[in-house]
């Protein structure tokens, strides 16, 4: 019998150091508007050790929203936020089944049904550009985000992450 052997997609690498399984929240659940949602998600990347201020880092992504609208007519929202307050690159993501509102400075919001919050370091890696590249990208994939969408847990999300991820050029 042969041994199993793991094969590691060629996007994992860029990935992998970014989403943490415990900054991920496929059922929130309290949270009831934009900005209970931005303080949720980076008080999960505070408890990874990602950012080291909730504070800062929130006021980061205000700041970046007010440049223009992260929330997508398919119910996607992308905040994110550049601070020194950021010790490494990192990701959060959330799912709220029923959506939050979530007010924009430019169309007056919507509801957004999947998060995907970005903490970038002041002084960025390579690798960590790479691989947000490469989420930024699969946000407009439509197969990955009905794979977020139906994801039952953070191993579902790599798999996605996984499939999707190899699948761009």
């Amino acid at each position: 019998m042969r041994p199993y052997r793991i094969v590691m997609s060629r996007v994992e690498p860029l990935i992998s150091n970014l989403i943490h399984p415990k900054a991920v929240c496929l059922d929130i659940q309290g949270v009831h508007n934009k900005q209970e949602l931005i303080r949720f998600l980076a008080g999960l990347l505070f408890e990874v050790g990602k950012i080291n201020s909730i504070d800062q880092f929130v006021n980061a992504v205000y700041q970046r929203e007010k440049i223009g609208t992260t929330l997508n007519s398919d119910g996607i929202a992308f905040p994110h936020g550049e601070s020194d307050t950021v010790i490494s690159a990192g990701v959060a993501i959330g799912r709220a089944e029923n959506g939050i509102f979530y007010e924009t400075e430019d169309c007056g919001g919507g509801l957004a049904k999947i998060i995907i919050l970005f903490a970038i370091p002041i002084k960025k890696e390579v690798t960590d550009q790479e691989g947000f590249q490469v989420l930024a990208r699969l946000l407009v994939c439509k197969d990955f985000l009905e794979s977020i969408r139906q994801a039952a847990n953070f191993e579902s999300i790599l798999t996605a992450v996984r499939k999707y991820g190899d699948l761009l050029k």
